[in-house]
């Protein structure tokens, strides 16, 4: 995970994204099993909104365990879409 940064935001042509940015995604991981990309902008975690990487991080770990999580990505530029991924961790 990485803050969007003014350069990154250019580089990937975000516009003003606001989230953070995941920059690897491990094979194997819960990460991959749910779709997730390198790449793909973090957005929400439950409904709340996510503006930083810390952020995220509390945001995720406030988080049930045993129920999920919910996040809203954003996958750019290719297809602009949008999906909900329920995410359960260890």
């Amino acid at each position: 995970m990485q803050d969007i940064t003014k350069e990154i935001s250019e580089r990937l042509h975000l516009g003003d994204a606001r989230g953070v940015i995941v920059t690897n995604v491990a094979d194997n991981s819960i990460a991959a099993a749910q779709g997730i990309e390198r790449e793909d902008v973090i957005t929400e975690v439950d409904g709340k909104p996510v503006t930083n990487v810390q952020s995220f991080r509390e945001t995720l770990g406030k988080a049930d365990p045993k129920r999920g999580v919910l996040l809203y990505l954003d996958r750019r530029p290719a297809k602009r879409s949008r999906s909900w991924k329920r995410m359960r961790r260890s």
